[in-house]
């Protein structure tokens, strides 16, 4: 950059300007292992018809892997009576310890 525009630097040196998305690139995020961190939401219901006539969207995801779990519902009850237990079940089989926090989005 200074070769190309000298006369932007002529009076300052490339050590005086700072830049956000440099300092951010370079930043150390904190690392979550599988479980430490769950997203989740359940979406409105859909108005528009599908092939199987689900209407109610759920999400989970994990901070640590940032994959999304998407499963369709036909029933709002049906999230928590069935859905999350088997998901927390599943996830703590899978990596051998419990759910520390879960983020629930516009959550009542």
């Amino acid at each position: 950059m200074k070769c190309t525009f000298t006369s932007l630097f002529s009076k300052q040196t490339i050590e005086s300007f700072k830049c956000d998305i440099c300092y951010f690139s370079k930043y150390n995020w904190s690392t979550f292992s599988p479980n430490d961190l769950i997203h989740f939401d359940v979406w409105e219901p859909f108005h528009a018809s599908n092939i199987s006539h689900v209407r109610w969207f759920v999400s989970f995801i994990d901070d640590c892997f940032q994959e999304t779990l998407f499963f369709l519902k036909n029933n709002k009850s049906e999230v928590l009576s069935q859905l999350f237990i088997q998901f927390y079940n599943t996830t703590q089989a899978q990596f051998g310890k419990d759910i520390k926090i879960i983020c629930r989005y516009n959550g009542k």
